[in-house]
């Protein structure tokens, strides 16, 4: 997933930036931008110093929510036009350690006219007061600090009642980290200066690119702790709009979810964290009581908090707890990442959340502010993302059980009919309100002509396709025919010398129900031509894509092409060159005639089932060969052999968070790797309809993503399968391998194709990701943010009698390089480190398990560019 994102938002980005460049042909006069900016710096009254993190609320003539800097500066933005009209603006300040303020002043048009604001701090005055506290080791025993955060999490143990509530989202993703007063860019790039604002957390210029916006219902039950929720509305504004199919709205959402400090972990950039209301929070923590203050008629303690080790997973910030009632609660909570954590591509972050008392005494979430800086590298133009929400209609007496206790997590309404009373919600709430440029830029670059190969070649970096068509107003430009992947044009291997491939599919703009695929190669050496012909009817009307979840459908698929038996192949990498590189090798080949027919279904409760039936064709070429060992000894040189299968796969994935319009399965990538994922499979092969054999083969697996905190996270896959009848070697199981130089999971990295053949296995697949937490720990070796990851592949497998090459009435004669597992087990470990230079991973493979005569080597390095958070 994160590859995906990251290429998505370089994508996202390239577009943005080649906008001026082909703007300066059409636009060299000077334009005067719509909007004026003014500047606001807010002091404290009584030492002169700037107030980071007051809140500056415009009241007219926009209702717009800004945040001052570490400077204490933010900058206010209005149409130009309001100026003539003579009337006044007013702005709010208010902040946690502060008197509330009001301020009215009629403004002048002058661009960054600074308006200079001095607050008061709540308490009072006291003069030559100076508190000093003796530098020391921190102890946690009788911290008035510490005791405070145990009695909130005591509370917090006690469990939530059943209720539901209303959540308003707004996310605005910006490009920042430029200079708007540069003259160069003011020469060649005027069309940043209409739409610029700026960032709220240090006040610098930023270009708002997207805006994501979504009303939801949410649900929670008390009984299983799982939360529902019913999408009301959703919208999209932004020069991604006609790009994202949904899975990057997805990936949005998971990498900034909404936060809960309640609970032992923090989900946020696709890691966890650990809160600071965690029941081991003691731990990581260390707590301080800084100060007392009277806010909005409550007594406030303020308690800062800070990470033992600032390069694990763990926040700084402030806790804000009123104890008016005689019982511990959190007001405001303020959260920040150190500055020397282990966590990429993050400059910046922070996170508020303002608490509010509603009928029967409980305190809820209000409001909720995350803003970050993501850059790929420091001095790089970076991504400014921030995330709004608003929280309310809390019910606690007569919650809606339909709601909190659905089988389906996650229900898209966003489509329907009464979805436009939720927009009116949406932009009646002044925290959400406004569409901060977005719009207007959009409309702005549509006019570019050129824009379209912009489009298209960011399409091609974060898709792999090529369109046909370009509509700037159309979802992914209109195009009816796409062609690719691009990553499969060109190929090389020792059976067909160089290989090139052409291919495309057809999109919804064609037909929303009937889709069209295929390709066909060439290659020079073993002068064949190789195709794969693919017709699919959806049930469901379909978007853009064929794969857009749910799916529902039944697909015609004939092919004919060069495969590697044994050779592990992830979809669509089949004739990808860069997973591809390092198996040019393999010259136990064979060539595939497959017809299949598929029946696909995605239930919303995480269950899908696929039923199919396939007729194969399979001619050895290269090393390898079909030898049939009659029963007078003699041998038989089979040209090909004849398989006609049927099969059932059922996958299980309760609590599975799924969107509609998202693609295929492969893409579900989220929550839904936290829980178990079931499969469950049986083919049965017949001697019908030209197939050669009959046997029955059974598969059942499980994987999950198990989290430890801030310690990182294990993934797992378990897999157990038999086939029942006797068949030839050819389809008796083989292990998964990977013969390429690119890692390659859930696959062996050291074992050669078809080294080993048998009827009964089970293969157990483990990666544990120690998230820097234990390099963290080592001098020196700790400033280079590496990251651990330990691996362990195994393998069990058997050859029982009815395949056995002593007793099996099909016998075979096997490659010299093939043994049959008899009680077989197979291990091997790795060791490495990813995040080198933030792209890179890198393991050492050992084989722990004694190797055979035709076995590959002991040792092995595997690579691939990963990006992660």
């Amino acid at each position: 997933m994160y590859y995906r994102w990251l290429r998505y938002m370089m994508a996202l980005v390239v577009s943005m930036i080649a906008t001026p460049f082909v703007t300066v042909a059409q636009k060299r006069a000077d334009v005067k931008g719509p909007h004026v900016t003014h500047v606001v710096r807010v002091t404290d009254a009584v030492s002169g110093r700037p107030v980071y993190g007051v809140d500056v609320m415009a009241s007219a003539p926009l209702s717009r929510k800004y945040m001052t800097g570490f400077s204490g500066v933010c900058k206010v933005k209005y149409p130009r036009a309001f100026y003539s009209s003579g009337r006044s603006i007013s702005l709010s300040f208010s902040h946690a350690a502060y008197h509330p303020l009001l301020y009215t002043y009629v403004p002048r048009e002058v661009e960054n006219d600074t308006l200079r604001i001095e607050i008061m701090p709540v308490g009072g005055i006291a003069e030559d007061v100076v508190v000093e506290r003796p530098r020391g080791v921190y102890n946690a025993k009788d911290n008035p600090a510490v005791i405070l955060m145990d009695s909130l999490i005591n509370i917090r143990l006690r469990g939530y009642d059943e209720h539901t509530y209303r959540v308003y989202d707004k996310l605005n993703l910006s490009v920042a980290n430029f200079d708007l007063n540069n003259r160069l860019l003011n020469s060649l790039f005027p069309f940043f200066r209409n739409y610029v604002t700026t960032s709220k957390l240090n006040g610098k210029w930023v270009l708002p690119l997207s805006l994501r916006e979504s009303v939801s219902d949410v649900g929670y039950n008390g009984s299983d702790g799982e939360i529902r929720e019913i999408i009301r509305y959703r919208n999209r504004i932004g020069v991604d709009q006609n790009i994202d199919d949904g899975t990057m709205t997805q990936s949005l959402e998971e990498i900034f979810p909404r936060v809960d400090i309640f609970r032992d972990d923090i989900k946020l950039l696709d890691n966890r964290f650990v809160s600071p209301l965690s029941t081991v929070a003691k731990r990581f923590y260390k707590f301080y009581l800084t100060d007392t203050i009277v806010s909005k008629g409550r007594v406030v303690r303020v308690v800062d908090y800070y990470p033992y080790n600032p390069r694990t997973f763990c926040f700084r910030g402030q806790m804000y707890v009123t104890v008016d009632s005689g019982v511990p609660r959190v007001v405001r909570c303020e959260m920040q990442v150190p500055k020397s954590i282990n966590l990429n591509f993050v400059s910046d972050l922070k996170i508020t959340q303002e608490f509010k008392e509603i009928e029967g005494g409980r305190w809820v979430v209000d409001e909720e502010e995350m803003n970050i800086n993501l850059s790929l590298f420091r001095r790089t133009l970076a991504l400014y993302a921030e995330h709004t929400r608003k929280y309310d209609h809390y019910d606690f007496v007569t919650p809606d059980t339909l709601l909190t206790r659905s089988r389906v997590p996650v229900r898209n309404l966003s489509n329907a009919p009464e979805a436009r009373r939720y927009k009116l919600e949406l932009s009646s709430q002044p925290l959400l309100a406004s569409d901060d440029g977005a719009k207007g830029f959009l409309e702005e670059v549509r006019r570019i002509p050129f824009y379209r190969f912009v489009i298209d070649g960011s399409e091609m970096l974060s898709r792999g396709y090529v369109r046909t068509a370009y509509s700037p107003y159309k979802f992914y430009g209109g195009s009816k025919f796409d062609i690719g992947p691009v990553s499969t044009f060109y190929g090389k291997n020792d059976i067909e010398g160089v290989r090139l491939r052409l291919g495309g599919r057809t999109t919804a703009y064609l037909s929303p129900r009937l889709f069209l695929s295929g390709y066909a190669a060439y290659g020079f050496r073993d002068k064949q031509w190789k195709y794969n012909a693919q017709a699919t009817y959806s049930f469901r009307n379909k978007r853009y894509f064929l794969d857009e979840f749910p799916k529902h459908d039944i697909s015609l698929t004939h092919e004919y092409d060069l495969y590697a038996p044994g050779q592990f192949y992830n979809d669509n990498d089949k004739d990808n060159i860069l997973r591809n590189l390092g198996t040019a090798y393999l010259t136990s080949r064979s060539y595939r005639k497959t017809w299949l027919m598929k029946y696909r279904h995605d239930g919303l409760q995480g269950l899908s089932y696929e039923l199919s039936g396939r007729h194969t064709t399979d001619r050895p070429t290269g090393s390898l060969s079909y030898v049939y060992i009659k029963k007078d000894s003699t041998f038989l040189n089979l040209p090909e052999i004849k398989d006609m299968a049927f099969g059932l796969k059922l996958r299980y994935a309760p609590g599975e968070r799924v969107y509609e319009g998202n693609l295929k399965t492969g893409s579900r990538r989220q929550e839904q790797r936290d829980l178990p994922i079931f499969m469950l499979s049986h083919e049965v092969s017949v001697k019908l309809w030209g197939g050669d054999f009959f046997f029955n083969k059974t598969e059942a697996g499980i994987e999950q993503r198990l989290w430890f905190s801030s310690y990182g996270n294990l993934d797992y896959k378990f897999k157990v399968g038999k086939i029942w009848n006797s068949v030839p070697f050819p389809l008796l199981y083989t292990p998964p391998v990977n013969s390429a130089t690119a890692y390659n999971e859930n696959a062996f990295q050291l074992m050669q194709p078809m080294e080993y053949i048998g009827d009964e296995y089970a293969t157990f697949f483990a990666s544990y990701h120690m998230r820097g937490w234990l390099i963290s720990r080592i001098p020196l070796l700790n400033r280079l943010n590496l990251r651990g990851v330990f691996t362990v592949n195994a393998l069990y497998g058997n050859t029982s009698q009815l395949n056995n090459s002593k007793t099996s009435r099909e016998l075979f004669v096997l490659p010299v390089s093939t043994s049959e597992m008899e009680n077989t087990m197979y291990v091997e470990v790795g060791f490495g480190f990813e995040n080198i230079l933030r792209i890179l991973r890198v393991d050492v493979f050992k084989r722990l398990t004694p190797a055979g005569p035709h076995s590959g080597s002991e040792y092995g390095i595997k690579g691939e560019l990963r990006l992660n958070f």
